[in-house]
């Protein structure tokens, strides 16, 4: 049997969205809203986009409850026919730096509540906007998570 190609893709946040995402059967969750550039980049190829929303996310003093102030990159191993390439994230006119979302919808009533916390939404709200075609939900699967890379602020 032919080993399938993958491609390496990287997901920056904080350890404890990270540790809510591997412990969640739908594993991560990504967004697109159709139409438009890709700004979330949700999955990244290159490491150090994922690293600057990571940073960010943790950099809170005031609000500790976004994730214990620990950044981290997580490490995704994926089947290149599972995957849509999004372009450039936030039309950055580099090349290198692509957004990708994989080819697994889920729908929002299979959204984990760990998401809605994180998004700061209800279902209705998502449902709403997934209604009007504004947006549309993927997921990774956990089996593709190979690990995490732990970061300083000097990474």
């Amino acid at each position: 049997m032919a080993e399938r190609e993958t491609k390496t893709l990287y997901h920056g946040t904080s350890l404890r969205f990270a540790t809510q995402i591997v412990e969640t059967p739908t594993g991560l969750i990504t967004y697109i809203h159709p139409g438009k550039p890709n700004y979330s980049g949700s999955l990244t190829n290159n490491l150090l986009a994922a690293k600057i929303p990571a940073w960010g996310l943790t950099d809170f003093p005031d609000k500790p409850g976004l994730g214990y102030r620990k950044p981290v990159v997580m490490v995704y191993e994926i089947p290149v026919e599972e995957l849509v390439d999004m372009g450039s994230i936030g039309g950055n006119n580099d090349a290198n730096i692509s957004g990708f979302v994989t080819t697994h919808d889920i729908s929002v009533a299979d959204l984990p509540d760990q998401f809605l916390e994180a998004v700061h939404s209800t279902r209705e709200e998502l449902q709403a906007q997934v209604d009007k075609g504004e947006i549309v939900f993927k997921r990774v699967p956990n089996e593709y998570f190979q690990g995490l890379e732990v970061l300083d602020r000097t990474s």
